[in-house]
């Protein structure tokens, strides 16, 4: 795993990563002030004890390398690039918000199958996909599915394990409130 970014959300982003994929073995870390990714480092390698930590200085030998690059990082232009990622290799975008925020060249976009949190705030909202749409590098229809689809069972998700999959989180508390609507409405419907 490659985690780019070492703020407030790292931790928790790579404790759930590590907590659900028991095989991940190295978690590289970088972040735009060395000390942070050490930092982070330092501080999640006593919790999991089976993932070697490390911090990096170069994202591109990382994302090479990565079968998973989780990006939380606020910034305008695209810090990811479509040409390094292998086969397989999943994206996790959450820190572009705004309009004006990037995190993921055209070139990922076009590469992975392209899933969000809720279409209606990420599509028309966040210029991780605003941009490439406005341009027409990408479609509307190139966005497969949100959460409601894939926990309604209604877009099976990543097809094939060469394929690469990219998921654009656009955030927001009432997320979680369609999430735990969802999970509830499947379980009313499990029971009966």
């Amino acid at each position: 795993m490659l985690m780019i970014g070492a703020g407030q959300m790292a931790p928790h982003l790579v404790s759930a990563h590590c907590e659900i994929r028991p095989s991940l073995k190295t978690v590289q870390v970088w972040n735009r002030t060395a000390d942070k990714a050490q930092q982070l480092c330092d501080s999640l390698a006593g919790k999991f004890p089976n993932v070697g930590f490390e911090p990096i200085a170069d994202i591109e030998s990382g994302a090479r390398q990565a079968d998973l690059i989780c990006s939380a990082i606020g910034c305008k232009d695209p810090i990811i690039e479509g040409a390094w990622l292998k086969p397989g290799t999943h994206v996790d975008l959450i820190g572009a918000f705004t309009a004006e925020m990037r995190e993921a060249d055209d070139t990922v976009l076009q590469r992975g199958s392209l899933f969000v949190d809720a279409r209606e705030t990420t599509i028309n909202h966040i210029g991780e996909l605003m941009i490439p749409l406005a341009s027409g590098v990408i479609s509307e229809a190139d966005v497969l599915a949100d959460l409601s689809d894939l926990c309604q069972q209604r877009h099976g998700g990543r097809r094939s394990d060469d394929e690469i999959t990219v998921f654009k989180n656009g955030g927001g508390g009432h997320l979680d409130l369609m999430c735990a609507r969802i999970l509830h409405q499947h379980s009313e419907d499990q029971a009966s």
